[in-house]
């Protein structure tokens, strides 16, 4: 009865391992000569196909005198085999799926917004979709609001993080001072600001895996960047600075007595 080899081919015995096998299932407990005689493989080509599926658990052997007598293991163990494969073949596929959603979580992704208003819806989503305790750093740009209604929606943004209990931290310059005088004090102490006496990029917001670049000079403009990988790193870097700044609370203090509007346009 001629037996095809093919599905244990396919299991994973190579060509000479399965006709071995086969050969030692049709003969029983045999010696390697018949087998070689059986399989109609070279003698060499028989012992190391002997050899490699006793390793594999699918053939034994007993010492009868000088020679060892072969025999096969159950068909049913090659469904063992069969099974333990798959499972490994199924956890293999599994954490191949989890790197596969991480590297597209690291893909790289960029956004350009343009406009004030565009600008501020943006960060109203942003933060409407955020959860209390996320992380929100900004290095604040030092140019003046240049209207009521840039402060308005400056000062709308901020409220929003606030009343849905963001980890807000804002690092300024020295010169910028003079730009929160036409905020509310309450709402500038509780950002939590820092100060440095040397300029770093400014207008940089880091929040979740986001880096958002803005500029409000000329058109106003905000670039999103998408990735893990960046915003790990310019999180680390404005840590950098903002665990070594200072916090000048008392001239944050003195903001209420000089607090004042922008006069509005008309």
């Amino acid at each position: 009865m001629a037996i095809d080899t093919g599905a244990l081919e396919e299991m994973g015995l190579t060509r000479a391992e399965a006709k071995t096998y086969v050969s030692l299932v049709e003969l029983g407990q045999t010696t390697a000569g018949k087998a070689i005689e059986k399989s109609r493989l070279q003698s060499s080509v028989v012992y190391n196909a002997l050899k490699s599926l006793i390793e594999k658990g699918l053939v034994s052997y007993v010492k009868i005198g000088k020679d060892r007598h072969y025999q096969a293991a159950s068909p049913s163990r090659l469904l063992v085999q069969l099974d333990q494969k798959k499972k490994a073949v199924e956890e293999l596929a599994t954490e191949l799926e989890k790197l596969e959603k991480l590297r597209e979580a690291e893909k790289l992704e960029a956004e350009i917004i343009v406009g004030s208003k565009a600008m501020t819806t943006f960060k109203a989503n942003l933060i409407s979709d955020a959860h209390p305790g996320d992380e929100y750093l900004n290095f604040m740009r030092s140019e003046e609001i240049r209207d009521e209604a840039d402060l308005r929606r400056a000062e709308r943004i901020t409220r929003m993080k606030l009343e849905k209990g963001l980890k807000i931290r804002v690092l300024a310059y020295n010169d910028s001072m003079p730009r929160l005088m036409v905020s509310e004090p309450e709402l500038i102490r509780r950002q939590n600001l820092r100060f440095t006496d040397f300029e770093f990029p400014q207008g940089i917001t880091i929040f979740r895996n986001m880096t958002i670049l803005s500029s409000y000079e000329g058109a106003p403009m905000a670039v999103v960047i998408r990735s893990s990988h960046f915003a790990k790193q310019f999180r680390r870097f404005f840590y950098s600075i903002y665990d070594k700044a200072e916090s000048r609370d008392r001239e944050l203090m003195s903001l209420r007595q000089s607090f004042k509007r922008l006069p509005q346009k008309g």
